[in-house]
């Protein structure tokens, strides 16, 4: 029951922050469909990784903070 608690806690929390985001009221209900059951792990893992692309490329400020955490472990 507590972990069910937790975890309803934690998806109102990552909505508000979410629509907050978006530029809507923080206690915008957003609708989220089902995850079906055939997507396919390498079809997510292709879909993260073009996105982490497309972030490389507009945001060089991560590319910094990347390289950053990079020289700090050498």
């Amino acid at each position: 029951e507590l972990t069910l608690q937790q975890a309803q806690g934690q998806l109102a929390s990552l909505n508000g922050q979410l629509a907050t985001q978006l530029g809507l009221p923080v206690q915008t209900q957003l609708p989220l469909a089902p995850l079906s059951t055939n997507v396919a792990a390498q079809q997510i893992n292709q879909n993260i990784n073009h996105f982490l692309l497309i972030a490389q490329r507009n945001r060089p400020d991560l590319l910094a903070a990347a390289a950053q955490i990079k020289s700090s472990q050498a």
